[in-house]
């Protein structure tokens, strides 16, 4: 098992003041601004 974690203090840009970052809601296909970070547990990290 491999657990992997990703967030918004690490990959972002700011444009005018606004933080976009890389974790998207796949229902809305909008930025998750509900979460700072996200983990993931999988059998093989380099599948995902």
């Amino acid at each position: 098992m491999s657990l992997v974690t990703s967030g918004t203090y690490q990959r972002f840009y700011e444009v005018d003041g606004v933080r976009y970052h890389h974790i998207i809601n796949s229902e809305l296909l909008a930025l998750w601004q509900k979460y700072q970070s996200v983990s993931i547990l999988c059998p093989d990290s380099g599948s995902i």
